[in-house]
């Protein structure tokens, strides 16, 4: 988790050196690292939540 954080971070920091452009693809890059890591999370949670109820 803490390593897709700091990459969205240096993501942040070059889209600075990147014309508009690039800094779209960036920031698209980032909403789907993000995303994803969103989703594994909460299936995760549906896992544990669930094998909890079975005996």
């Amino acid at each position: 988790m803490l390593s897709v954080l700091l990459l969205a971070y240096l993501l942040m920091l070059l889209s600075g050196f990147i014309d508009s452009s690039g800094e779209s693809v960036i920031s698209r890059l980032m909403s789907h690292i993000l995303s994803s890591v969103v989703t594994t999370n909460i299936l995760n949670g549906f896992c544990e939540y669930y094998s909890f109820l079975q005996p």
